[in-house]
């Protein structure tokens, strides 16, 4: 029975780990980002950016005297470890730029859809402007995945656990020769 157990709780650890794994993998694809902007009296925008995952609020910016966005390469490491991602700002009037998102740092065409749009309201004084991304197909792929995995490996915790093992035992063959 001991052997059951610490094979039940391994099976636990795994299908959490496995979950964990796959939902996080998922989470860092699929997020999305929602920019909310008002026109204020001088001309500028004040402009909320809300990063979203499986539409919960993750992080959340405000930024005031907005009058556009731009977008640049950023990139981090070194040699075999550099790694580049296209980030999305806010400008403002006294020349600050203010990153949108720390986790929306996607393709180019992505970043650039977002700037253009957003510019092109701005320019024509819209208010408000509400504009969301679509979440990753990565989302519905690792959702999927995620959960085969946990039922799978806590289906297998909980049959390994409960089921008897039975001892195969050797066949006894009993030849009756009757001369």
């Amino acid at each position: 029975m001991p052997r059951k157990i610490i094979a039940f709780i391994a099976n636990i650890l795994l299908a959490l780990l496995i979950g964990v794994l796959t939902f996080g993998f998922g989470g860092m694809f699929s997020t999305s980002i929602n920019v909310t902007c008002e026109l204020q009296n001088d001309g500028t925008y004040t402009c909320q950016a809300r990063d979203t995952l499986l539409g919960w609020t993750v992080s959340e910016k405000q930024t005031e005297h907005v009058i556009g966005l731009a977008q640049h390469l950023k990139c981090s490491g070194s040699g075999n470890k550099r790694g580049c991602s296209q980030i999305s700002e806010f400008l403002t009037t006294t020349g600050e730029r203010t990153q949108l998102s720390n986790l929306f740092t996607t393709s180019e065409p992505q970043v650039t859809e977002l700037v253009d749009t957003l510019n092109d309201l701005m320019k024509t004084k819209s208010t408000p402007i509400n504009y969301t991304s679509d979440a990753s197909p990565w989302l519905v792929f690792t959702a999927c995945l995620s959960s085969f995995l946990l039922i799978t490996l806590l289906l297998r915790a909980f049959l390994v656990l409960l089921l008897r093992n039975k001892e195969v035992q050797p066949a006894t063959i009993v030849l009756n020769n009757h001369h």
